[in-house]
């Protein structure tokens, strides 16, 4: 068996714990507010370079088949993940931790606009052009190592 291939099957051997799962796919959803594009390589820095729960050509697999299966990408890429470290319950934990941020966020500009309706309260304009673009830096790069993976030539 290769060395690469044998790295690969010890770190998909490993299970984890609904515990991590939750903390991780919450912080997530907190932090990648804005679709795939803030969500993947968030997604991929922590299981794939920090904790290590799956390997770069398993991550790249998932990012496949969730673009080949229709709906929010992003979500399917946490339930998959979620499965893939712990199992069926860790599913449904991921993906409900990863929309709760979200749902909440809109939730509340929701209200502040059926509250206000015409009237915006100060600083409202700022803190909805602002919500995302702290996180465009670490897109950039995160995006230029995935495309350099994947288009990389075959050995």
């Amino acid at each position: 068996m290769s060395e690469t291939l044998k790295a690969e099957t010890e770190v998909l051997d490993q299970h984890g714990s609904l515990r991590e799962v939750a903390a991780l796919f919450l912080k997530v959803g907190c932090i990648a507010f804005g679709g795939a594009r803030c969500s993947y390589p968030l997604m991929r820095d922590e299981v794939v370079k920090r904790r290590k729960w799956i390997s770069e050509r398993h991550f790249l697999d998932l990012l496949g088949v969730t673009n080949l299966i229709p709906g929010a990408n992003s979500t399917e890429m946490a339930i998959h993940l979620g499965f893939t470290r712990a199992g069926w319950p860790s599913l449904i934990t991921a993906g409900a931790l990863f929309i709760l941020p979200a749902m909440l966020i809109v939730l509340a500009f929701a209200y502040v606009y059926v509250e206000y309706g015409h009237r915006r309260p100060p600083g409202y304009y700022m803190a909805s052009s602002r919500l995302s673009s702290p996180s465009s830096p670490k897109l950039c790069t995160v995006y230029h190592e995935l495309r350099s993976r994947v288009f990389s030539p075959a050995p």
